[in-house]
């Protein structure tokens, strides 16, 4: 593999282009053993995409088949399955191109893997909010039950409230316009300005879908100032969009966490209720 022999000025104000040296000379900086694991990590993951479109595509065949989409019981686990496959077959994709090793051969896919990477990425927080989503409207669903059927296990219809059609609207718009546009956005304009297709590391080329990935390295030894103001602003970049996927997923899996435990909660309180009757 060839050294990354991109030039970085010290104590000046740009960063020195220069074609000839950084078109195509990107080191991944990994060695035949860890290039094996990475390739045994992408087959797993490859075949896990295939299972989980068969199941999440045959819940959307259903519900289109059957005209049941709109159907407030089957909506949320509909629109949950339709980003499962999306953010699957994006994950096939960039196993293919890791394993073909077809991105670090031209630039013209190099550009391709860089937008599938991005795309996997804004699809991975969409998945959690919709997710969040689908559990806010079952905790709704599991208060509005009568301890008595839980065994029966009848289920009563969503409130109209909570289905309310703007507020569904919100919800969802909100759930996927959000990531997409904070992370897609800015960084399909800014990767014009920091050239982050050309500069990024081999790695990311062979898309592997994961978010440092995506972004080049800075020079090794570097720190805030010795680079110029091109590599201090990458720096600030690349650290306010990790906090922010980070926030992300924080407050996603926290809601997660207090809506199943008030869903465990609620079952048990039925439970509970449904024993005392009995015995009465």
């Amino acid at each position: 593999m060839k050294r990354n022999r991109c030039k970085w000025t010290v104590n000046t104000m740009e960063h020195v282009n220069n074609s000839s040296d950084c078109s195509e000379e990107l080191d991944c900086n990994m060695n035949d053993t860890q290039k094996g694991e990475f390739d045994t990590v992408v087959i797993l993951r490859l075949f896990t995409a295939g299972l989980s479109i068969l199941g999440a595509f045959s819940i959307v065949g259903s519900a289109i088949c059957k005209k049941t989409a709109c159907n407030p019981k089957v909506h949320p686990i509909f629109v949950l399955s339709i980003v499962d496959v999306m953010l699957s077959l994006l994950w096939m994709s960039g196993s293919v191109l890791w394993l073909t090793g077809g991105a670090a051969k031209q630039n013209s896919s190099r550009v391709g893997c860089f937008a599938i990477s991005l795309t996997t990425i804004s699809l991975q927080c969409v998945a959690m909010n919709v997710t969040l989503i689908y559990a806010l409207l079952a905790y709704f669903s599991i208060k509005q039950r009568d301890f008595s059927s839980v065994y029966v296990m009848q289920w009563r219809p969503v409130s109209v409230h909570i289905w309310h059609p703007v507020r569904s609207f919100i919800a969802y718009s909100t759930a996927w316009l959000l990531p997409m546009t904070l992370i897609v956005i800015p960084f399909g304009v800014l990767s014009q300005k920091y050239q982050l297709v050309r500069k990024a590391n081999m790695c990311s080329c062979w898309c592997l879908p994961f978010y440092g990935n995506v972004l080049p390295r800075p020079p090794i030894g570097y720190h805030i100032g010795s680079g110029g103001q091109y590599l201090d602003q990458l720096h600030y970049f690349i650290t306010s969009y990790s906090v922010l996927l980070a926030a992300n997923y924080l407050v996603v899996f926290s809601c997660m966490v207090v809506i199943y435990y008030k869903v465990f909660h609620r079952i048990k309180n039925m439970i509970l209720q449904q024993g005392q009757v009995s015995t009465a």
